[in-house]
């Protein structure tokens, strides 16, 4: 994977048009999917290093979330409970997109007294969207931790 993934570029390869505009208080971004048309809008208030992991959250749940998901607003306890299950996988999918486990382990190996801020700045993300990674990188070390392989 390579260092720092530009997800506007990477946008614009899926064939998205990114619109930076001013959304509703509650939104930091949304994606629309249509058959002849794919938009994903970014709230321009946000600075730059937050635009670029909304994108990429965005672009988590183009590949990760069914269509249906991508519009319908939730009404009861399990509809919300659905909608975070979706709202993780694409989380999931922008912090393994924008930072590979190889490069944060590498990054670890390499830093010495690191900080969360010293890792955000490395790889151009929020501290919110860092943590969220390391929780990532640390449960799929644990998982990996005592997986064995059978002959």
């Amino acid at each position: 994977m390579e260092k720092n993934p530009d997800p506007f570029v990477f946008a614009n390869r899926l064939g998205f048009e990114v619109i930076e505009t001013i959304l509703p208080l509650h939104q930091l971004g949304r994606i629309e999917v249509k058959q002849d048309h794919k938009t994903i809008y970014l709230d321009k208030r946000l600075g730059y290093t937050q635009r670029r992991c909304r994108l990429a959250h965005e672009l988590g749940h183009y590949f990760t979330s069914p269509w249906k998901v991508l519009t319908y607003r939730p009404g009861s306890m399990d509809q919300v409970l659905e909608l975070s299950k979706y709202e993780y996988r694409a989380e999931k999918w922008a912090g393994e997109y924008l930072i590979s486990n190889e490069e944060l382990k590498y990054a670890l190996s390499v830093l010495e007294d690191i900080f969360l801020s010293d890792l955000a700045e490395r790889f151009e993300v929020t501290l919110e969207f860092m943590r969220f990674r390391m929780e990532l990188y640390k449960a799929n070390k644990y998982n990996h931790a005592g997986a064995t392989t059978s002959s």
